[in-house]
């Protein structure tokens, strides 16, 4: 057999070689964060809170602030996800919301994660890629 033929042979086995050779890929994505426990603590705002109370509120990593038209204490937690880029509350540790008031309900659109588990503000909720109502909770 002469070299030229011996070259191609040669080329051609390691070509076929290559070929069953995987492909690498990447990896998977993570799995999205945990969802955390809604948080309804209120406390009677012309009450201090008691020792329990700030207690069980730092156990969950919130702090109590006053917030909402009576000034009652809540415990907010904040979302370690907090404003990422989301089409659904399943990204999400807490809601998918979209500030922006150009969203239009039923429209498709995506939002933020929440920053924290606060329910006041004005809000659209994001399910699915779509924009839900506009509420304001005060």
């Amino acid at each position: 057999m002469n070299k030229q033929v011996k070259s191609s042979l040669g080329l051609g086995f390691l070509l076929l070689l290559a070929s069953c050779a995987t492909i690498p890929t990447a990896p998977p994505p993570p799995p999205p964060p945990p969802p955390v426990e809604p948080i309804v603590q209120t406390v009677d705002p012309s009450r201090t809170p008691t020792e329990k109370q700030v207690a069980d509120c730092a156990k969950r990593g919130g702090s109590l602030i006053r917030g909402g038209m009576r000034g009652a204490y809540h415990c907010v937690v904040k979302f370690a996800d907090g404003g990422k880029t989301c089409d659904d509350k399943s990204q999400c540790q807490g809601q998918c919301v979209s500030y922006r008031f150009d969203h239009h309900y039923g429209q498709k659109g995506t939002g933020i994660c929440q920053y924290n588990s606060s329910p006041f503000g004005c809000y659209a909720t994001v399910t699915n890629g779509e924009v839900g109502g506009v509420r304001c909770v005060d």
